[in-house]
C-alpha cells in the first residue's frame, strides 16, 4: 500500500495510547509510530477515548466515521481485508 493510501480515501490512522502508563508510551509505542509510512494521529486523552471505545470489543480494529466532526457510526472489524473494504466503500 503506497504512504498515501489513507489520505487518498479521506481516513485517519488514530493510535489510542490512553491507556498505556507514560513510561511504556515514551520508551515503546511513540518510537514504534514513527515508523509508520502514514501520519499518525495520537489519542492519549483517556476521557476522550472512551467515546470511541464505549461497548466495541478493544481487540479489534476501531472504525469511527465522522461528519462534520460527529461520530456517525462506529464499526468494528478483524482483518485488513475487512478494513480495506471499509475504507474504500466511502
Amino acid at each position: 500500500m503506497k504512504p498515501t493510501y489513507l489520505q487518498d480515501n479521506n481516513a485517519q490512522f488514530v493510535a489510542n495510547v490512553s491507556a498505556a502508563p507514560s513510561l511504556i508510551r515514551t520508551i515503546f509505542i511513540l518510537p514504534g509510530l514513527k515508523d509508520f509510512k502514514h501520519t499518525v494521529l495520537i489519542l492519549d486523552d483517556e476521557a476522550m477515548a472512551s467515546k470511541y471505545a464505549a461497548g466495541v470489543d478493544a481487540e479489534k480494529i476501531i472504525v469511527v466515521s465522522l461528519d462534520k466532526h460527529k461520530i456517525t457510526n462506529i464499526k468494528t472489524v478483524s482483518t485488513v481485508a475487512e478494513l480495506v473494504k471499509l475504507i474504500e466503500e466511502k
